[in-house]
């Protein structure tokens, strides 16, 4: 049986504090890897609480000690996904800061509705937590008649709040934002729970994501191009470096013109993204600007770095591990660019590994080159039918070169693929992603190419 160190109050105050100075030395390597891979800081206030949550863990999965508890999250995947899940934070609820909510449905959607024209507008919520920003989206735009022009996706680190929001199922607690009347409209009671309308559920598109390091997931699923990004109450958890790195993929994430929403108590983006306040805007709310500048930080422990500043692609030390792992490493901390440069230099511009060939279509689509992309893509489907990663994102990249037939066949066979696997089976080369939601993006994928071609 697992022994626990208890943290409450009572007792001897004086050992209470020592045990929790001592338990802070002992986890210490976990938590500068929880910062690491997701980005997470604590203060010291919350210290006390973090250690307890860890310590409640430790003794339910029976680990006898902390020092094997550290070990079992360094070298377990499911051990490190509920260490994470532990240590994020899911308070939110129904329709949360609504006067940036009827801004988005005011004024922002049907303004990009009429600015884009041609396919749906397209919210991508960050760090939705158990699903109720990305549910009130969808909530509003029925209300406002734009669901069938309106994609949805929620994305989370935490896989248990992910499930709870496909679940649908929400206590009172998440509905003090919301009106009585919306509620009987979208909701059925279910002994102590409220039931959420399937209709809206399935406007919804949800997939977990770490917002520190997103690349290839955001590719793979879809999150390029958005016209709306909401990201609120998330950034205040992480460091300030964790900070500038999710800050600069939320808004790549962006197409020009679009708009990131963040909450009030969240840091303001880096000077120098491509981004502008909106003046009278409830809340904080930023524009992507029509003419782009690329920046890229790399995830590093260091000052805040300067602005970033045009310069020719640099040249890297070799990387250990596979071409694919190197190729993701060197474009994570250098940019796609010099990523490209690496393969060329490697002689892998056109390799026999497909892995290298996806690898090469994510980079191309960073670069705004649909159209190489698709070319690396079907290579890479032609070398490894069965690879579905490659499929799918080969389905984005001719939807986003205009090669509507290509784009619609290649989601087919994605879906077919995943459909082909456990629901709950992980998709090779997605970065975590389930076989059954990546069928469920593709299916999303197809019927928006359908509404398109009908209009």
């Amino acid at each position: 049986m697992a022994e626990r160190l208890e943290l409450g109050e009572g007792g001897d105050g004086g050992a209470a504090e020592g045990a929790a100075s001592e338990l802070v030395v002992v986890y210490e390597p976990l938590l500068e890897e929880v910062h690491r891979r997701a980005g997470l800081a604590f203060s010291s206030h919350r210290e006390p609480l973090v250690l307890a949550d860890l310590e409640r863990l430790r003794g339910e999965l029976a680990i006898p000690s902390v020092d094997a508890f550290v070990q079992a999250f360094l070298r377990s995947p499911e051990v490190s996904e509920q260490v994470l899940s532990t240590l994020t934070v899911s308070e939110t609820y129904f329709f949360r800061e609504p006067a940036q909510l009827g801004l988005l449905r005011d004024q922002l959607l049907p303004q990009r509705l009429m600015e884009v024209r041609s396919g749906p507008a397209r919210v991508w919520s960050a760090g939705c937590a158990t699903g109720e920003e990305p549910y009130s989206v969808a909530m509003m735009a029925r209300e406002a008649g734009l669901h069938e022009r309106v994609r949805v996706f929620g994305t989370d680190l935490n896989r248990g709040s992910l499930a709870r929001a496909r679940d649908g199922r929400y206590r009172p607690w998440s509905f003090r934002g919301v009106g009585a009347d919306l509620q009987a409209r979208y909701f059925q009671p279910e002994g102590s729970y409220q039931v959420l309308d399937p209709e809206i559920r399935a406007q919804v598109t949800l997939f977990p994501l770490n917002l520190v390091h997103p690349v290839p997931s955001m590719l793979t699923v879809g999150l390029w191009n958005l016209d709306v990004v909401l990201c609120r109450n998330v950034l205040l958890y992480l460091s300030p470096e964790a900070q500038r790195v999710a800050f600069f993929h939320l808004v790549e994430a962006l197409a020009p013109g679009g708009w990131l929403l963040l909450g009030a108590s969240d840091p303001l983006p880096p000077e120098y993204l491509p981004v502008d306040p909106e003046p009278g805007a409830p809340g904080l709310v930023f524009r992507r600007r029509s003419t782009l500048t690329r920046a890229e930080p790399t995830f590093r422990s260091a000052p805040a770095p300067e602005p970033p500043r045009r310069r020719p692609p640099r040249r890297v030390a070799p990387l250990p591990g596979t071409a694919t792992s190197r190729l993701e490493a060197v474009a994570r901390n250098y940019g796609a660019v010099v990523a490209l440069q690496r393969a060329q230099d490697e002689g892998l511009e056109d390799p026999a590994d497909p892995e290298v060939l996806y690898m090469q279509g994510i980079l191309q689509l960073e670069l705004d080159r649909p159209a190489l992309a698709v070319a690396v893509l079907r290579l890479a489907v032609q070398r490894a039918p069965g690879l579905i990663a490659a499929h799918y994102l080969l389905g984005l990249a001719a939807e986003q070169a205009g090669e509507r037939a290509r784009a619609r066949q290649a989601f087919r066979v994605a879906r077919q693929l995943a459909l082909a696997c456990n629901p709950e089976a992980e998709v090779p080369l997605t970065g975590g992603e389930r076989a059954g939601a990546l069928a469920a993006a593709a299916m999303v994928s197809i019927a928006g190419l359908d509404d398109e071609g009908a209009e």
